[in-house]
């Protein structure tokens, strides 16, 4: 039996967004979880705008990448966690991926992981 629409809340789910781009990237990357997906989609297009990641204010969302439902809270974390990750280094640029560890606007720091030596960061960066 498919899935009822009218029952998505307390579906724990992680969720990746394409974000719009600016003059330094054609696009960014929001990675999230959430147990009410309909409520937190309408947040971060601004809907329910005191809800809405400041990183979608500064780049609002254009499309769905990726959906999936989790058995628990933790391992939607986990998820929201690895995607980050995988965006990040897939993109070779922590600073257009927000999610994860890293929600702010400002990246105080590198994210776990990665050289916290600017200079090695920039080798990657600009591969």
């Amino acid at each position: 039996m498919p899935p009822d629409p009218h029952h998505c809340k307390n579906k724990i789910c992680s969720y990746v967004l394409k974000l719009e781009g600016d003059e330094h990237a054609p696009y960014y990357i929001y990675c999230g979880m959430t147990s009410d997906i309909e409520q937190r989609m309408l947040a971060q297009t601004g809907i329910r705008e005191n809800e809405q990641a400041s990183f979608c204010k500064l780049h609002p969302p254009v499309e769905i990448l990726s959906l999936k439902i989790h058995e628990s809270e933790e391992e939607a974390i986990l998820a929201e966690c690895a995607n980050y990750n995988l965006w990040a280094g897939k993109l070779g640029d922590p600073e257009r991926v927000r999610g994860g560890r890293i929600n702010g606007l400002e990246m105080p720091f590198a994210p776990r992981g990665w050289p916290r030596d600017a200079t090695n960061r920039a080798k990657i960066i600009s591969r």
